[in-house]
């Protein structure tokens, strides 16, 4: 269904052109951390009991399932249902300039 008038995409798409690049990034990048979150309180409502391996699987799941094959989905699931350290590890070691990523934001995303 659409229900927009021509003149009002047209509108919209020049709105969007006159961005900068980065800010579109971070318009998408904001989109699917709000399509992930929605995700993630769907499942855990259905489910409060889900484990976080679990929930890895699952969300990875409703966002991917449909771009694998069934072979390749078996051996993602697998490696996603281990409860590895390394899945939640912080980071280590610094950029070339000494920044951490907090520091670069600015630089990357000019306000």
């Amino acid at each position: 269904m659409n229900d927009t008038s021509p003149e009002a995409a047209a509108r919209f798409e020049s709105l969007l052109r006159e961005r900068s690049g980065s800010d579109r990034v971070r318009m998408v990048s904001d989109m699917f951390d709000t399509a992930r979150a929605l995700v993630i309180a769907n499942v855990k409502a259905q489910r409060p009991e889900i484990t976080a391996a679990a929930l890895r699987v699952e969300v990875f799941k409703r966002f991917y399932a449909n771009d694998f094959t069934p072979e390749e989905l078996a051996a993602i699931v697998r490696r996603l249902e281990i409860d590895d350290s390394l899945y939640r590890a912080t980071a280590v070691g610094s950029s070339t300039d000494g920044r951490t990523a907090t520091e670069h934001d600015p630089l990357l995303y000019k306000e």
